[in-house]
């Protein structure tokens, strides 16, 4: 932000950038990582949605779902288009969060407590890697929690359900918990809290199939052709499981009801909605909706398989074609986005705020700071009354440390945008500095008497920050300490067998 400081990882989701940094550490330069992290999220995203969906369609079914979900439009958009590393990374954690949740109810085992933590550590991890997305998944978790209760009557489970939530939420407190409290701090509600008035769209949009790389007016915003086609076959394949009284028969129903609630939140239709759910206005996109159609559509395409392995036997010796056919007619059908290689050149005009700052609207930037800034300020620190220099010694992101020298009274203005954790040490006390000066709102201002001082403005955490800290790192090690119990008491029981 011109130099200012952005509050960036306040607010935005850790976990693509702990992954990115490891490959960076091993030798791999800042663009390498970033497509590390990418293959990785794909790549990892076929291996969880196969494992999940194999148990349900075997491993044809199982396959045609992973290579599904993998390969919809919407996840080619995220890596090619929009540049969405974070949400692409999402969908590797959401077939663990839901199989694990499933496993809870439908498997008699002592292994219980073990997909309920699993399950936690899965939902953690979601809402590290993207919490937008888990934000809109959890509604969808909900309704997968509670269509199992309904289903198998099996109440206690409720206690299960709300291990999982209570734990991955604990295990990612200190992400999301100081976002949620202080985005009041920032730009927030006045910026992106307010923009899916302006995202929602059309059925036409989700039928058409162009490819573009600008945004929602030129960028594919599909299901997806073969994704449609599959989905049609699905909801005749439902019928036949429903007349079949298959156990399956009200699964596959309860997918088609998320997917046809997907399309829902997507039309201008939804927007009384979206004008009085908390927090659902920081989707900031609609369309991103598009992802409960990815995941459902992905399970369906499995169904298909299944039922045609399952149901007619004639069709039974043809199924590792109709399988393999399948992925491959959506390979072909989306061959044209995978040679994503067009050179974009991108003009901004002098008006736009992305040539000096880190995001778009500039979301996380402090309320106090007024008016924006537009230009990098020409020193770091400033002595804007009294007479006095400044001796700059070392400028990290969360630590500034410098000399000042001053002759008279000085008012010193650092050219730093506060924000609740930063403190003022002048040789090595803790000193009060104002943020709300009329001349300089926004930025770190004290006074010094005559003298010669060693300053250092520290970035720490917050009392709630600590708190939350101590609670995820609590909750961590005790997840650990509980998975090496249940491990150890297998291993002891295996051995006596």
């Amino acid at each position: 932000m011109y130099g200012y400081g952005y509050y960036f990882f306040n607010f935005n989701y850790p976990l693509p950038y702990y992954l990115g940094e490891a490959a960076h550490l091993a030798g791999f330069d800042y663009v390498d990582s970033i497509k590390i992290v990418t293959i990785l999220g794909m790549v990892l995203s076929g291996l969880t949605m196969f494992w999940w969906q194999k148990k349900h369609w075997g491993n044809w079914g199982g396959l045609v779902s992973a290579v599904f979900y993998m390969y919809a439009p919407y996840r080619l958009v995220n890596i090619y288009v929009r540049g969405s590393v974070a949400e692409h990374l999402a969908f590797v954690f959401l077939p663990v969060l839901f199989m694990f949740t499933e496993k809870i109810v439908e498997e008699n085992s002592r292994w219980k407590l073990l997909y309920v933590i699993l399950g936690g550590v899965s939902y953690g991890l979601l809402t590290l890697s993207h919490n937008i997305m888990a934000l809109i998944f959890s509604l969808v978790l909900g309704l997968f929690m509670l269509f199992h209760l309904l289903i198998y009557r099996k109440w206690k489970t409720v206690f299960g359900f709300a291990g999982v939530v209570v734990s991955g939420l604990l295990l990612s407190a200190y992400f999301w918990l100081p976002s949620i409290v202080e985005k009041k701090f920032v730009l927030l509600d006045q910026t992106v809290g307010q923009d899916y008035r302006d995202y929602f769209i059309s059925i036409g949009h989700l039928l058409n199939p162009m490819w573009g790389y600008g945004g929602q007016g030129s960028m594919s915003l599909q299901v997806g052709f073969v994704h449609l086609l599959f989905l049609f076959i699905a909801v005749v394949a439902a019928v036949h499981l429903w007349k079949k009284r298959h156990s399956k028969a009200l699964h596959v129903f309860f997918y088609l009801f998320t997917f046809t609630l997907s399309v829902f939140f997507m039309l201008p239709v939804s927007r009384p909605i979206w004008d009085h759910v908390p927090l659902l206005p920081f989707t900031q996109f609609p369309w991103r909706f598009l992802s409960w159609t990815v995941f459902t559509t992905s399970v369906l395409a499995g169904m298909v398989i299944y039922v045609a392995t399952e149901h007619f036997a004639k069709l039974k010796r043809f199924i590792p074609v109709f399988a393999i056919g399948a992925a491959s007619v959506l390979l072909l059908a989306d061959s044209f986005y995978l040679r994503a290689n067009q050179l974009i050149s991108v003009n901004l005009t002098v008006d736009q705020p992305i040539p000096g700052s880190t995001t778009w609207a500039d979301e996380q930037f402090p309320v106090w700071f007024k008016p924006k800034p537009d230009r990098v300020p020409k020193e770091r620190v400033e002595v804007v009354e009294g007479r006095g220099r400044v001796v700059p010694y070392e400028w990290k992101t969360a630590r500034h440390y410098y000399q000042v020298i001053a002759n008279t009274k000085v008012k010193i203005v650092e050219n730093t945008a506060y924000y609740p954790g930063w403190e003022l040490l002048v040789d090595n006390e803790l000193k009060e500095l104002d943020f709300q000066d009329k001349l300089y709102p926004g930025r770190i201002v004290y006074t010094l008497l005559p003298g010669d001082y060693q300053i250092s403005t520290v970035f720490t955490e917050t009392p709630l920050r600590k708190t939350v800290d101590v609670i995820s790192l609590g909750t961590g090690v005790l997840v650990i300490l509980v998975l090496g119990i249940i491990l150890v008491k297998a291993n002891v029981k295996r051995f006596k067998n």
